[in-house]
Parts: C-alpha cells; structure tokens; sequence
C-alpha cells in the first residue's frame, strides 16, 4: 500500500489552496476504501471494528460504515458518535478497558453486551452496573517491535487470567473471550503469531475448566508506510491468518485496525508564512505544526512524508509551526528547494492520529479539512 503522493499535483493544491485557503488537510475517500477492501480480502474471517480513535471525522466514518465496518469504540464521546450515525449496537465494539460506572451505564443503555476488563476492581465494577455482560480480558503482550507500546498501560498478566474469568463469573457476568494489542505500528508479524499461541494455551487451559470462549479479538497494530518501505500488508497478515486459521477454528474473530485503513488517506497543504536564518540554516515558518495536524509527531511518534513543488537543490533546513511555543518546530533536518513566503509545503500520510489529537493551544485557527469522494 502506497500512500497518496502524485494525487496532490502543483495544479490541484493550487486550485484547493485558491478554493480553500491553508492549513488545508484534504482526505481521500478512495484510499480509505481500498485500504479497507485490502484488509478484508486478507483477512475474512476476521471482523473489522475501525478504530474510531485514529481519525473521527463523520465523512470516514461514514465511508467505512457503509463499506461494512463496525466500529470499536473507547468513550461515550466515540459511542455518541457512532450512535449519531446510527450504527445498531451488534456493529459496535466498546473496548476502552478503564470505565467510569457512567460509561458502563451508558454501554448498557446503548444495548452492547460486551466490555473489555483488565483488572479485578474492573471486573467488579461492571459486576456492579452491568451484571450479565460479555466480558472480553485483555492480556499484556511483549514486543520489541512496535512504536508505541501500548501494555505498558493495559493487559493483564496472562497468568492472572483464569482468576479473572472465575471472578467475572462470581461477579454476574459471562465470560466471551479474550483480546490482546499488540502496540501501535508494529513492524513484525511475530507477535500476533506469539499472542496468538499463548492464547490458544489460556483458552485450553479455560475450556478444562468448563468455560469455553467463543471470541477472540486481535486489536490493531496493523503498520503503515511512512519515510521507509516496510513489510506488505500481504506478507505481514499471511502468518496472522494461518494461525487464525490453524488455532482458531471455533471462535470469532475480531480486529481493531485505525491507522492502516486511514493514515495514508490524508495531505495537508501548509503555507510558508515566515522565513528566517537561524546558526547558518534556513528556517520556514509555516500555518500549521504539532499543536495541530502534526501532533501525531508527539503522541504517536509518527514522521511524515514532505514535498514542495519547487524544483531546485536540497537545502538542509527547519519547518517550524505558527505558535509562540519554541516546542513547535515539526521538521529540524529537511532537505528542501529555497522557499519564500507563501510557498505550499505537502506533508503526506496525516490521516491518522493527527487532527484527532489537535489542540485549539495559542488560539491558532485548525486546519480547514476536504473530503474528496472519487467523482471529485
């Protein structure tokens, strides 16, 4: 999968700049479904839940829904949305592992029988407001693969999972299954492959018991090409899905994909506003950074794709958003043509985790977001 350098040509962010004006974050809806389309040819056993997180804007969302996602959901604000689109409840996945008794109130009410749990206070609250749920326990993974490593926060220790699933039943509620995540943007198959055999020993080990689970959820993780070429996503859900297929006969099973389907999906058009020599370097100050579209440099420890359309020799030099915090300087050692102020910088594949973690910070206006359909 490629991502959308060559749909931004010098004449089309001319006419959408004219049109629209910068910072401007221009999101194809093409590249979303094909993505998609990729992903549930690969896998299709597996249902896929998008990640409302990655990028909540309604016209992906819409997209997605009507290509047959559902949605995995993790806060009333996500579930709220979801509902506006009036996605039925079976579509929806509320996965948020740490809950207020009024989101599980709320999961209730919305008539969603299922709630992730990763700790014993957990299992107990849900017993309180929820008696009779599904209860999905997510286990802590190991990898030495991914950017961000998301059991640092979440997943219980796998060998405390028969303990949990004996209280989730003297708590009221019915164990389903179990789930895991692999961290954000894993570059290797080998862990899935790995969770996946230690889940097929905790599930064996459950069903001596007498407690068979019948749903298995894989999260997300699925990774994206930015700067450097990676993995397919063939070769990468290949090993995945064998042993889905080996070790998993009986169960359903569920996924949590948000950057892979979206990230590639988004440009951002970005104007030159300042410009300046800073200890012998070119410094250009643009109308958008990490306070805004960029952020996912900060949270998500992602890089991003720039080009200009200046021709000319590669000038070592630094883009720097608009606010008066010194913190925001997106890119310290580009290689870009002599820039003057109004020129458009493109910064490419800013479709996930960017505008969603957008701050309003220093009162600079966000980005003006498009969404081109494929007749456009």
């Amino acid at each position: 999968m490629s991502a959308v350098a060559g749909q931004v040509t010098a004449e089309r962010a001319a006419r959408l700049v004219q049109e629209h004006g910068t910072p401007l974050l221009v999101t194809f809806q093409e590249v979303i479904e094909r993505h998609y389309r990729a992903l549930a040819s690969l896998m299709p056993r597996v249902k896929i839940f998008y990640a409302v997180k990655a990028n909540p804007d309604l016209p992906v969302l819409e997209t997605l829904v009507r290509l047959g996602a559902g949605l995995d959901v993790a806060s009333p604000g996500e579930l709220e949305l979801a509902r506006s689109l009036a996605v039925p409840s079976s579509r929806l996945l509320y996965t948020q592992p740490i809950k207020k008794e009024a989101s599980i109130a709320l999961v209730k009410d919305c008539g969603i029988d299922l709630l992730v749990c990763d700790n014993a206070e957990e299992v107990r609250k849900v017993g309180r407001v929820y008696p009779g749920c599904g209860i999905l326990l997510r286990i802590r993974v190991t990898n030495p693969y991914c950017v961000v490593d998301l059991s640092q926060k979440f997943g219980c220790d796998p060998g405390d999972v028969p303990s949990l699933t004996d209280l989730a039943a003297s708590s009221g509620l019915v164990p389903r299954g179990l789930c895991f995540h692999v961290g954000s943007q894993t570059i290797s198959s080998l862990p899935y492959v790995e969770t996946l055999k230690l889940v097929r020993s905790l599930m064996h080990e459950l069903a001596l018991k007498g407690v068979d689970l019948d749903i298995l959820d894989i999260g997300g993780g699925f990774p994206l090409a930015y700067l450097n070429p990676i993995i397919s996503i063939d070769s990468f859900c290949e090993p995945v899905v064998n042993t889905l297929d080996h070790l998993f006969g009986g169960q359903q099973i569920y996924c949590e994909p948000g950057r892979f389907i979206v990230g590639n999906a988004a440009t951002l058009l970005t104007r030159v506003v300042g410009k300046s020599v800073r200890d012998g370097l070119p410094w250009y100050y643009v109308d958008d950074g990490l306070y805004g579209t960029l952020s996912g440099k900060v949270y998500d420890q992602a890089d991003y794709p720039v080009r200009t359309f200046k021709r000319g020799r590669g000038i070592r030099c630094v883009v720097a958003g608009p606010t008066c915090d010194s913190y925001d300087i997106a890119f310290k050692d580009l290689l870009l043509p002599d820039l003057d102020v109004g020129d458009v910088i493109c910064i490419e594949s800013v479709g996930a985790y960017t505008t969603a973690s957008a701050t309003a910070f220093n009162g600079m206006d966000p980005a003006k977001r498009i969404f081109i359909d494929k007749e456009s």
